[in-house]
């Protein structure tokens, strides 16, 4: 809701296209909550009549008026400097946030090790435009999921990445102060929002996808899509200024190749953990639930990737994921769909081996993942080398 003291600044920069903005702050107040907020649009010398509705929307939002076009970068600084929030939000304004957008970008920051959150960018049709994106060692970026669906559990989980977005991209704004803004040698756009990615991470901070805040992009509108012309061909030009700049770091990054997507898609450093349950681990529910809950937290927390196959059904989520606590929804934790074969029609003794190396496929984890089966009824995996139990406290070794 819009506030007088805000604790997040949305800032919108925008040149021309007055239908998408409209649309857009439509959707900013239909759709943000209770999180207390100021909207700040920065128009860059707009000439279709722009200017003259910012400044009728009075208290409801804060323009921010040039008499040029100065750029994506310098628009976006100028309006930040005006920003009251503990939390800065990037916005374009050929976007439409949806439902609850905002709160899911809010809620990873009450972990003061994280500094950057982003969203799911979606298109109009529904498929995914973008779940965070991956820098290859050469600097060039891969937006992860582009053109698929949606429901696909291994976009559906808050995960560290290389960058997010920054036409959906919330900043703590101590941060954003500390390391400058976005860098002016981008100018007049583009790689801004990679850089400061690296830097919040060079700076010792988290940047994390959050698949529960939506945002439909319609991509393009303002600086197009062919990067041989105007504004887009600063993608090609600051490609070079990026790689100058992060050389170091852009050793220690994935070859370019389609097939290091899935790798450099999770920045974390523990091992992959396959557990096979069945049911999600409701604290509240049973018991032995709650054991669960406690043994993949404790997992978590040692900074291990777990990949979660429940048995309840071909859409578990549906009815139980939203009782799961909130450190396991926006930790390493995903639940995950299991083969047809091993829906609910099948009992706990028909999910075999063969089952569980399907769903390691899947997910790229064969040869890495650990199944946990402690406390299960799962016989059928209680093969030689199949699974090895874990205590809570016990720390598995670190990957090579």
């Amino acid at each position: 809701m819009a506030a007088s003291t805000p604790l997040v600044s949305i800032i919108i920069p925008v040149f021309n296209n007055l239908q998408y903005t409209r649309g857009c702050l439509d959707a900013i107040w239909r759709n943000s909550g209770t999180v207390p907020y100021e909207i700040i649009v920065g128009d860059d010398g707009s000439t279709d009549g722009t200017r003259e509705y910012l400044l009728e929307l009075g208290a409801r939002v804060q323009p921010v008026l040039h008499t040029s076009n100065t750029g994506f970068i310098l628009n976006c600084n100028a309006a930040a400097e005006q920003a009251r929030g503990e939390f800065l939000v990037f916005l374009n304004n050929d976007t439409l946030p949806q439902a609850g957008w905002l709160e899911a970008l809010l809620e990873p920051m009450k972990d003061p090790g994280v500094g950057i959150t982003g969203a799911r960018m979606v298109w109009p049709d529904g498929r995914i435009l973008e779940a965070a994106s991956v820098v290859f060692s050469d600097g060039s970026a891969w937006n992860v999921g582009r053109g698929e669906q949606p429901n696909q559990p291994k976009y559906n989980h808050v995960r560290e990445v290389d960058y997010v977005s920054g036409a959906g991209l919330m900043v703590r704004t101590s941060l954003w102060r500390q390391l400058g803004g976005f860098d002016t040698r981008y100018c007049p756009a583009y790689y801004d929002d990679i850089d400061l990615c690296f830097a919040a991470r060079r700076a010792g901070y988290k940047v994390l996808y959050v698949p529960f805040s939506w945002i439909v992009h319609f991509e393009g509108v303002t600086g197009g899509k062919d990067i041989s012309q105007g504004v887009k061909r600063y993608q090609l030009v600051n490609k070079g200024k990026f790689s100058r700049k992060w050389a170091a770091e852009l050793r220690r990054q994935q070859p370019p190749s389609p097939g290091n997507v899935a790798r450099a898609s999770w920045r974390g450093t523990g091992k992959f953990v396959l557990w096979i349950d069945h049911m999600l681990p409701v604290p509240n529910f049973n018991s032995g639930c709650l054991r669960m809950n406690h043994l993949m937290r404790t997992m978590v927390r040692q900074g291990h990737r777990v990949t979660y196959a429940t048995l309840v059904g071909t859409d578990p989520a549906a009815d139980l994921y939203p009782l799961v606590d909130s450190e396991l929804r926006h930790a390493a934790a995903h639940d995950l769909h299991v083969p047809a074969q091993a829906q609910r029609t099948q009992t706990e003794a028909q999910f075999t081996p063969a089952h569980a190396v399907d769903v390691a496929l899947q997910h790229h984890l064969l040869h890495r993942a650990q199944a946990v089966t402690r406390g299960l009824q799962l016989h059928a995996l209680r093969v030689q080398g199949a699974a090895v139990p874990l205590a809570a406290d016990q720390h598995l070794p670190a990957r090579r």
